[in-house]
């Protein structure tokens, strides 16, 4: 049962990152196209959070033990890599 928790924990949290990425370009860019390299590191974010879901999924059962700790490490590396973006956008494209 722990097991089950944790993977739906993680996949919230996945689902967290992706939800205010989506917020954050609405809020900084509204309708307009965000310059390439915004665009780029969106889709890098995008990128990784879709191999974390994919890793989720195919390893649920016992695998889920080996790869916990390696999920979790990878998420919070992708949580603080979100964070110190958001800083970059709220520096350098504030209105």
């Amino acid at each position: 049962m722990r097991e089950s928790k944790d993977i739906s924990e993680t996949v919230q949290r996945v689902q967290a990152v992706e939800t205010r990425l989506a917020e954050k370009l609405r809020t900084t860019f509204g309708v307009k196209a965000p310059a390439p390299e915004v665009s780029a590191k969106a889709d890098a974010i995008r990128g990784k959070s879709g191999e974390l879901t994919k890793k989720l999924t195919e390893n649920k059962g016992a695998a889920w033990a080996g790869v916990k700790d390696e999920i979790n490490r990878d998420l919070h590396a992708l949580e603080g890599d979100f964070d110190h973006w958001v800083q970059y956008l709220d520096k350098h494209y504030k209105e």
